[in-house]
């Protein structure tokens, strides 16, 4: 193949991947982890407990994205196992979908059951594929616009997130239970397939060749903390992150705590996604630029402290419109966190032995993240909204304190 093909046929593959990832997160929103799916468990009558359950699982994925990396490092064509094993990805949401329309009015205990089946199922899928479909997106496009690929993905999913927001408030709105729900899971599937298709459609690079030396998981597993055993550095981020993520743990249950509160109709989660995908997209458009200015650390910090406001928000806040902040602010927190989070996190990584930073940071989060999520219903079942709010709100303080006093790996 010609230089000039081969750039031809890279500038299609951006196209498609920007297009399918941005594609790909509008429709998964159809199944928000935030908003749709925590009002569907409260509806079909599951405890608080279960609904931090459900949210949990997306750290499962998490986790699973870790420990299938030395098995995904031995298959030569990814593609095809990313291809197939995306069907898992995005098909359980036609089979809750279904589940729904059977089970929700006459077996509301085996329909709770199966969504919580299915989510975990979509998760770890989701977790397994994540490093092999990295170095696909690397070996397919030019390296010098991975940036650019992954700030395009993200500013249009944005604006279509937005979309399928008016889409849900739409559907909510003009449809009675279980039917709306239904409808929802069953955009989830169709667009997110659409993704599919456009994933497909990206042309493979040469075969992956498997070293032949590849260690054991055992092996995998003990350099990996080998490469951070002692590092101050670390265990200083470390604190930072779970504090982080323990003072977002509350948004899980920000939308069955503002339509209880306000005997809202289901119509209102959709304008809740609304607004917090277009803080999302606002904040990141904004903090893109302004971070190099304000520096990495302050904008973590301000991103824990910006958790902690939504979190007093929801106590305090007297009605639904109010309530609309709570989400406004949650958004921003997202996408500041992920901005200065990660190219922090990029920042303080040791030039070597970065990958067990990088493996050892994310399973050090994973068991405080799931604790939080679950911890954080049955402190609903058994305190209230107020004492989850007030919990994380303290979280996220302590967040900001120990973002804004990491020290330099000079320092160290």
């Amino acid at each position: 193949m010609t230089g000039l093909a081969v750039e031809r046929q890279r500038r299609r593959n951006f196209a498609l991947h920007v297009w399918e990832g941005a594609i790909y997160f509008a429709g998964v929103e159809f199944a928000s982890a935030t908003s749709i799916i925590p009002v569907l468990l409260e509806r079909l009558g599951a405890s608080r407990a279960i609904i931090g359950l459900a949210a949990s699982f997306t750290y499962v994925g998490t986790a699973a994205q870790i420990l299938g990396v030395p098995a995904m490092e031995a298959i030569p064509r990814r593609k095809r196992v990313l291809v197939r094993l995306g069907l898992f990805m995005r098909l359980p949401y036609a089979v809750m979908a279904v589940a729904v329309v059977l089970l929700a009015t006459r077996a509301p205990r085996a329909c709770i059951a199966t969504v919580l089946w299915l989510t975990l199922v979509t998760s770890l899928a989701g977790g397994l594929t994540t490093p092999a479909w990295l170095d696909l997106i690397r070996s397919t496009i030019p390296r010098a616009r991975l940036s650019s690929l992954f700030g395009l993905r993200h500013a249009l999913g944005g604006a279509l997130i937005a979309g399928t927001g008016a889409t849900a408030t739409l559907v909510l709105t003009t449809l009675a239970f279980p039917a709306s729900f239904a409808v929802l899971l069953g955009l989830a599937c169709a667009v997110t397939m659409i993704s599919w298709a456009l994933f497909a459609n990206v042309l493979d690079s040469p075969p992956h060749r498997p070293s032949r030396t590849r260690p054991g998981f055992r092996a995998h597993m003990l350099q990996l903390v080998a490469d951070v055993r002692g590092d101050v550095v670390f265990l200083r981020l470390l604190l930072a992150r779970c504090l982080y993520l323990v003072g977002r743990a509350g948004e899980a249950f920000y939308t069955v705590c503002a339509l209880e509160r306000f005997h809202s109709r289901d119509a209102a989660a959709g304008t809740f996604m609304l607004t917090m995908a277009l803080a999302r997209c606002a904040s990141a458009l904004l903090f893109s630029k302004l971070t190099d200015h304000i520096g990495r650390r302050a904008t973590a910090a301000l991103s824990s402290v910006l958790g902690a406001a939504a979190g007093i928000l929801a106590i305090v806040a007297p009605n639904e419109s109010a309530f609309l902040g709570v989400f406004a602010l949650a958004g921003v927190c997202f996408s500041t966190g992920q901005i200065a989070g990660t190219s922090l996190i990029m920042q303080l990584a040791p030039r070597e032995g970065s990958v067990g930073f990088f493996s050892m940071l994310l399973m050090g989060q994973i068991p405080v993240m799931i604790a939080a999520q679950i911890g954080g219903g049955f402190l609903v079942d058994h305190a209230g909204f107020p004492a989850l709010f007030s919990s994380t709100a303290v979280a996220g303080l302590l967040g900001a304190v120990a973002y804004a006093a990491l020290p330099s790996r000079e320092d160290a």
